[in-house]
């Protein structure tokens, strides 16, 4: 796709995203914007603001977001089925009721990110790490976090059907209210008032 001030006025971008955009290219693209352009750019501080209207906008081809670094960039309630985000930095980013349903998020740093109630059903989350992570209220069915960080994690009233939790770390996850059928915790077990527990063995 051709991208120029135009496109960006008919498509009511955000002013950070018009000035990010024309201040990098005062007399657009007269080429297609490439792959390798979107995943350059896009890491660039500025660049973050646009990425998220760029999103919702429907501009970036998702499955090749792999390794950006998105550092708390709000991203709530977009539509990202099955996108590659192989090692991305999602840390403090706003998720929330986002559908990321099938996304690769293998070794993802999602630090504190926020994806309440969000879709994320069949995404694969091995070894990512989610440390501080909230995803209460989300549908995780037959997601798979083995191997991940999921250290004080918020997981209450989540849906875990299915889900894979063995090799994961869950101290001081917070599982309360969660629905864990059929999950496979491995060593771990849900204790009093929902905190995830070693299995003494």
């Amino acid at each position: 796709m051709r991208i120029t001030e135009e496109t960006l006025t008919t498509m009511d971008a955000c002013a950070p995203g018009e000035d990010w955009f024309n201040e990098l290219f005062p007399n657009g693209i007269e080429c297609d914007w490439t792959l390798k352009h979107q995943m350059m750019l896009l890491s660039d501080l500025r660049g973050r603001e646009y990425f998220g209207w760029a999103v919702v906008a429907g501009l970036l081809p998702m499955w090749c977001m792999a390794g950006l670094k998105l550092r708390r960039v709000d991203l709530s309630w977009s539509h990202i089925v099955g996108a590659n985000l192989y090692g991305t930095d999602l840390s403090r980013a706003n998720l929330s009721r986002a559908d990321l349903s099938r996304a690769d998020l293998r070794g993802a740093n999602l630090e504190g990110a926020d994806f309440t109630r969000a879709n994320l059903a069949g995404a694969d989350f091995t070894g990512a790490n989610l440390t501080r992570a909230n995803l209460r209220g989300a549908y995780i069915t037959r997601a798979n976090f083995r191997g991940a960080n999921l250290k004080n994690a918020d997981l209450r009233e989540a849906d875990l059907t299915g889900a894979d939790l063995r090799e994961a770390n869950l101290d001081g996850a917070n599982l309360g209210g969660a629905n864990l059928t059929r999950v496979k915790l491995g060593k771990w077990t849900v204790g009093h008032g929902g905190f995830a527990r070693l299995t003494e063995t």
